[in-house]
């Protein structure tokens, strides 16, 4: 019967997964895995008896084997939920362990620079200053490709389209800049007359960028039909917005701002969907996680809190800094969250459980302005006062030193 097929199916898939769990279970839950297995095998002969006796005639085998199916399930269910609960306290006990603090992989090594593992031959690296330059490196050469002049004032961010063929740039100028990566031209130039872009985001498809203003207000830029005049305006702040950024679908903006909030916007409508309250200062930083279901908001009162992005409230708050939050960084592959400070490190976070699992300290001790992670998440790039690194995203591996610029690195990005 198919519903005899199912059970039984499900039955053996149960068992099929015991000896993996089994593999990583602790004593505690082996002794309950004994007790389970004993109960059943007691239950099983019960049954088998009282049919051999009772029912020998209107109870057929298969309806022993329902029976002991309905039986059985329920206990590798709850056999199920103990292990992985077990599991779950072990994880959690591991990673409350007290954090490894490293030298930072941002720090400057005396020896010479290794050589740079190849992991994608279109992958490079932004770094913005505030010396009004822009310099592009390609993973695997040492020298920068090619430098981006234009501007006449600090460039204050920088950021790669998804497909990497195009890198925009925000400058004190109070122009926003979009530039091809392979020519090093400048493409569109969109001129802010009321005030100076602080931020800048693609949209996931490369057809909109938003900037953040020190007018208060979050501008979208149609890239399809440029217009001297942005397409749309997102009002509601009170003070700066400091950073923007698209959700991986491209339906929601983020904007943090120095009225102390975030907040979250439709695209398509330009409406306020929450406002991000929690924050004691500034908010300096924003960013999706890949999945888009969690927004960060990085802080002046040395905290960074994670947020629903669909019921908008607070998840986690993320303590540890000992100064203001100045950048963060998702793992573009899943929800691992790197943090810059002003207090001279970086963190890495894990933003299902709001843990922190490493800290790594700048040699020079001076802020991180800036992080930003690779599209394949292998490699995070640094910006500092003293200079921008490339380094490996799990072991803090100084890999390449992106020097170059006269002035503090305020922003990098990776494609």
């Amino acid at each position: 019967m198919p519903l005899l097929a199912m059970a039984c199916k499900q039955v053996q898939q149960n068992i099929t997964k015991v000896p993996t769990w089994a593999a990583s279970m602790s004593t505690e839950a082996m002794s309950k895995t004994t007790r389970y297995m004993a109960l059943v095998v007691v239950l099983l002969a019960c049954i088998l008896k009282i049919n051999d006796r009772w029912f020998q005639v209107s109870v057929a085998t298969e309806e022993v084997t329902v029976i002991v199916v309905i039986l059985v399930l329920p206990l590798l269910w709850q056999f199920n939920r103990s292990v992985h609960a077990d599991q779950k306290d072990q994880a959690v006990e591991s990673s409350q362990e007290t954090p490894v603090e490293d030298s930072l992989i941002v720090a400057k090594q005396e020896q010479a620079q290794p050589a740079v593992v190849l992991r994608g031959a279109t992958q490079r690296v932004a770094t913005a200053s505030l010396d009004g330059t822009v310099r592009l490196w390609c993973l695997g050469v040492d020298e920068c490709q090619c430098r981006l002049d234009d501007h006449s004032g600090a460039v204050c961010a920088v950021v790669f389209s998804a497909d990497g063929a195009s890198v925009a740039t925000a400058s004190c100028d109070g122009s926003t800049r979009v530039w091809d990566v392979c020519t090093g031209t400048c493409k569109h130039c969109f001129i802010d007359c009321g005030g100076v872009p602080n931020a800048v985001s693609f949209s996931p498809c490369a057809s909109m960028l938003l900037t953040g203003t020190d007018v208060h207000v979050a501008q979208l830029w149609s890239l399809a039909v440029p217009s001297e005049e942005p397409d749309m305006v997102f009002q509601g702040h009170v003070a700066t917005v400091s950073s923007v950024a698209f959700s991986p679908c491209g339906t929601r903006i983020a904007s943090g701002s120095w009225d102390a909030t975030a907040r979250l916007w439709s695209v398509a409508s330009g409406a306020c969907e929450h406002v991000l309250e929690g924050h004691l200062a500034e908010v300096f930083a924003v960013a999706f996680s890949a999945h888009g279901d969690i927004v960060a908001s990085g802080s002046q009162d040395n905290t960074v809190r994670l947020w629903s992005v669909g019921a908008g409230w607070c998840l986690f708050t993320l303590e540890g800094h000992d100064a203001a939050i100045l950048s963060l960084a998702f793992s573009p592959s899943d929800d691992l969250l790197w943090t810059g400070s002003a207090d001279g490190t970086v963190k890495f976070w894990d933003a299902l459980t709001g843990l922190c699992q490493t800290t790594r300290q700048n040699g020079e001790g001076s802020p991180v302005n800036s992080v930003a992670f690779s599209s394949d998440g292998s490699s995070i790039a640094v910006g500092a006062k003293e200079g921008a690194w490339l380094c490996d995203a799990r072991t803090g591996e100084c890999l390449l030193d992106l020097g170059g610029h006269a002035d503090i690195v305020q922003s990098v990005a990776m494609s």
